[in-house]
């Protein structure tokens, strides 16, 4: 058999296409005699019709979906459409959503989650700040127990286990609006798992999940909120230190949404329900 080419074997490994030309074919067997002994020799495949050759396809273009997207979007505005609105947008050809979604929610309390620093939205800035909040050096955590009463609610509203165990992480976050360089979040050890929420049709889910669907929570957890940055001219950034160490709670799913609609319906009935128990 002669060398085959790397083209040859790559169109072989990626396309799984074949080469029939310098093939070897073993010929049929001829029964013979009982008193002679046949040999069926492997001989060696000649075609002359190269256009039968699966050599002379093309080769399959694969596309990204964002690309298409982009070119589709070029097409429409080279040719002066406007893009309609209320557009049926939400599946793509070809493509399946898989997602989970994160929701951060501040939690409904009158302190910080590690200083006795007084929550604000309105006050001027920098106003409600502890030494903890700026990481000065020698500072220690002092966990603020009434923080934990809304996510308990937030919890129980979502149907979760609350863990008898939980246990705070440091991940290492290195911007200007958390001054210590770190975050204390909890991932390992959250203190609640394994909730769920049932969607139904008048919630405004995708007409392909039917008449309801069920969304799973992996974990709720407890967690920092940062500084606010107020952006200004030429390129300055002001920091409100009041926003930093807020308690927050981090909402993870499972990745089971397949549509946006059921996407967005999840996200406000969460947002009801937190509403509804005073846990934001």
């Amino acid at each position: 058999m002669p060398h085959i080419r790397p083209t040859t074997l790559s169109r072989y490994l990626l396309h799984g296409q074949l080469i029939s030309r310098g093939c070897l074919r073993i010929r049929p067997r001829v029964q013979a005699p009982s008193n002679t002994i046949s040999h069926a020799p492997l001989t060696r495949c000649l075609h002359t019709d190269s256009s039968e050759s699966p050599l002379n396809a093309p080769a399959p273009v694969h596309v990204p979906l964002r690309k298409q997207l982009k070119d589709e979007a070029k097409k429409q505005k080279a040719s002066g459409k406007k893009k309609k609105k209320n557009v049926n947008n939400q599946v793509v050809e070809g493509w399946e959503l898989t997602v989970g979604i994160e929701i951060h929610a501040q939690l409904n309390t009158a302190k910080k989650l590690f200083s006795g620093a007084t929550t604000s939205f309105n006050d001027d800035p920098n106003t409600h700040v502890a030494y903890f909040d700026l990481a000065t050096p020698g500072s220690q955590p002092l966990f603020q127990k009434e923080t934990l009463l809304p996510a308990l609610r937030a919890a129980l509203a979502l149907n979760c286990e609350v863990q008898p165990v939980s246990r705070f992480d440091r991940k290492h976050y290195f911007h200007w609006d958390q001054p210590s360089g770190y975050q204390i979040t909890q991932y390992y050890e959250p203190f609640a798992r394994d909730g769920r929420i049932h969607l139904q049709s008048r919630d405004g889910i995708a007409a392909e999940d039917g008449e309801g669907v069920s969304i799973g929570i992996k974990q709720i957890q407890m967690e920092q909120d940062t500084a606010k940055t107020l952006a200004q001219p030429s390129d300055v950034h002001w920091i409100d230190f009041n926003r930093v160490g807020m308690p927050l709670i981090e909402i993870i799913t499972h990745p089971v949404i397949h549509h946006p609609a059921t996407a967005a319906a999840f996200v406000r009935k969460v947002q009801i329900l937190l509403n509804a128990v005073d846990a934001q």
